[in-house]
């Protein structure tokens, strides 16, 4: 299978090739680290700033930035030397005011003289801007890895940065922006992208960031001068402020309206509920940032704001008010975005102004260097025409799954390469080792279904527009290996949980006895394999977590509806014994009782552990970090009803075997050995 590489075109250049600018750059940052006592985030952005420095240096040829064999001597012999220092200052003071929007003046390169001798040595003899094919790639390369490695919230996987430009196909003559741009990755890979196509280097202006962190800006600006592109298309703004405001930021790039005019959007904005946006002069720019009213099944706009909302969904809005009508969008947000209950009014403004192209599922360690681990799914919209705006969709969904983008998620964060059956390293037909990734597999698939062929592999499908609902955008929904299973399902012989079982709604009057003492039953006490509760805690009222919530009495049943554990083979469920009866347990469960004639409790136990269970638990749950199941939707979990020969069957064997474990249980505890 054909890689998503996008080879970087070289320029032809042939200067030094023979440097090892990985190398160098590593020996740097390491001198850094060790000699001035800098956290890596701190050490990359000494480096940052002091490639500023020789990069300006090279483009106004000025020739200041060099250090003779005497002076390099005398600083790293602790001695002082005017003349390097001074032209090294000078050389600062330009380069801050030429990058006036980067730096104040005010802000020193505050690291020992001896380590800034170590570096103007080391970046001395190479003409950054004459190898920029190189050095760029080292650099992007030694980003790369001192991000992964110190959880820098800057990182974007190169695998799914290559993807994402891969789907979108961006030519020549679109203007691409990446409103929360970070270091610039997915803007260098599109000219790269774009290069690669033409077959030659071409000047793209066209290409624009922005971006409100000054050391993310300074990361796109400079990588955008190693790749040859114009660093000033890289703004230091607020995507979020009001559009007139950011508008006079774009007047200096000769730019006047901004909205509707992007061909093409590609973005991973900043998500996450530790940075909600309260300053009302930002929200009142936002439909979105808005109470909306459900009526029937569709939400109005309240027009009253929220007192704060999110980042991801105010970019989602600002990203859609950026694309010109038929303009397309990649952008990475939380699954909780396309399956909480709580957010079908962002779906459905989503689904209303944007034809919803594809949806990929990211693999849950996608972005733990960013210190994450929350799921999340690329979603790639086209803006619909303002004729065309509706809940319709214009064209079938292609769903995947990436499971696999090239490292590995611990603390090493190393590139993990395919391996063939014995074990060996596969490599290429350029004897490169090959990045462990399925981004390839999945760009085959949605390549196949432009052609109106049918994707190869499994876990990729086609959701036709009748069967799609903004009610939920996730992956497992419209899995057609879950929806299978309702074919085993009838008017016959099912009925949902719903018909079958009464759920406990109200809290326990206990938790009104501050001093009581409680036992307590939380979800890590259920023995999923066994169907039963191992044990309790015993705690004061006064003791236990808010999360205390409901009676549970013996024979009745409880289940778990929170948890990664959900859905799958270790989801808890548990009779409650005599043991346990009159205790109290997390709203982590839910407790059924009052069970219908046309059940038994023990064949519902058991039918609670069954892949038909199991897999409508998975399809329906929702949330970015801890998974839930929403009371609406497992209470319409199906049951399948057996014959009534075959459930009392079932059930007596069920019964049997905690019988049978009780009597064991007592065999033991009777059992002395002294």
């Amino acid at each position: 299978m054909k890689q998503l590489g996008l080879k970087l075109i070289s320029n032809e250049n042939n200067y030094k090739k023979n440097i090892n600018y990985n190398l160098i750059l590593e020996n740097i940052h390491n001198n850094i680290y060790a000699n001035d006592g800098l956290s890596p985030n701190d050490a990359l952005e000494v480096v940052i700033n002091i490639l500023f420095l020789k990069t300006f240096d090279e483009l106004k040829s000025l020739n200041y930035f060099y250090i003779t064999n005497k002076e390099y001597l005398q600083l790293i012999n602790g001695k002082n030397s005017k003349n390097f220092l001074s032209r090294i200052e000078n050389l600062r003071i330009q380069t801050y005011k030429h990058f006036i929007d980067l730096f104040n003046n005010q802000n020193r390169i505050n690291i020992k003289n001896s380590t800034l001798a170590f570096i103007v040595k080391s970046l001395s003899n190479i003409d950054i801007l004459k190898t920029y094919d190189l050095f760029g790639k080292a650099f992007l390369k030694y980003l790369s890895s001192v991000q992964r490695n110190s959880r820098g919230q800057f990182f974007t996987p190169d695998e799914i940065i290559k993807f994402c430009v891969n789907i979108l196909k961006p030519t020549k003559n679109d203007n691409i922006l990446d409103p929360a741009c970070g270091s610039a990755s997915f803007l260098i890979s599109s000219i790269n992208y774009i290069n690669q196509k033409e077959k030659t280097k071409i000047n793209i202006d066209n290409v624009y960031g922005i971006e409100i962190n000054i050391t993310a800006a300074k990361i796109a600006k400079l990588n955008m001068i190693l790749s040859n592109s114009s660093h000033k298309n890289i703004l230091t703004s607020d995507s979020l402020k009001d559009f007139k405001e950011l508008e006079k930021n774009f007047n200096s790039l000769k730019k006047n309206k901004i909205k509707n005019f992007f061909d093409l959007i590609i973005t991973n904005p900043p998500f996450g509920t530790s940075g909600k946006i309260s300053n009302k002069s930002i929200l009142k720019n936002f439909k979105l940032a808005c109470k909306w009213n459900e009526n029937d099944n569709f939400y109005i706009n309240s027009e009253k704001l929220l007192s704060h909302q999110v980042p991801e969904i105010l970019f989602i809005e600002r990203c859609i008010d950026f694309l010109k009508p038929k303009g397309k969008m990649a952008i990475v947000l939380p699954n909780g975005n396309l399956e909480n209950p709580s957010l079908k009014y962002v779906r459905q403004f989503i689904n209303y102004n944007c034809n919803i192209l594809a949806i990929i599922k990211l693999p849950q360690d996608a972005f733990v260097y960013s210190g994450t681990g929350i799921k999340t799914s690329i979603l790639f919209l086209q803006k619909k025409e303002l004729s065309k705006v509706g809940l319709n969709n214009a064209n079938s969904i292609f769903f995947s799954e990436i499971k696999k983008i090239g490292f590995s998620a611990n603390k090493t964060g190393k590139n993990l390469f395919k391996k063939d059956e014995l074990g060996n390293t596969i490599k290429d037909e350029n004897n490169k080792s090959v990045i462990d990734e399925d981004c390839s597999d999945v760009l085959c698939d949605y390549n196949e279904i432009l052609t109106n062929k049918k994707p190869k592999n499994k876990k990729s499908f086609l959701v036709d527009q009748k069967s799609f609902s903004y009610s939920r955008f996730n992956y497992e929904y419209y899995n057609p290996k879950f929806k299978e299973i309702y074919l085993n399902f009838n008017n016959k012989n099912s009925l949902k949980l719903k018909d079958l079982v009464n759920v406990r709604k109200l809290k326990s009057k206990k938790l009104l006895s501050s001093n009581l003492s409680i036992s307590y039953v939380e979800l890590s006490d259920v023995i999923s394999d066994y169907s039963e509760i191992q044990k309790s805690e015993i705690l004061k009222v006064y003791q236990l977590p808010s999360r205390a919530s409901y009676d549970i009495k013996e024979g009745e049943i409880i289940t778990s509806v929170s948890g990664n554990a959900i859905g799958t083979k270790k989801h808890a469920s548990a009779i409650v014994s005599k043991k346990f009866s009159e205790s109290i347990c997390s709203n982590g469960f839910r407790v059924f009782y009052d069970f219908s004639k046309k059940i038994d409790k023990y064949y519902l136990l058991y039918y609670f552990k069954t892949k038909l269970f199991l897999d409508q638990i998975f399809r329906l749950r929702t949330g970015s970090a801890i998974p839930t199941i929403q009371d609406d939707d497992l209470m319409n979990i199906y049951v399948y009803l057996p014959s009534g020969k075959k459930m009392h069957k079932i059930s007596k064997l069920i019964k049997k075997g905690f019988e049978e474990r009780e009597k064991f249980k007592s065999k033991i505890s009777k059992i002395k050995f002294y």
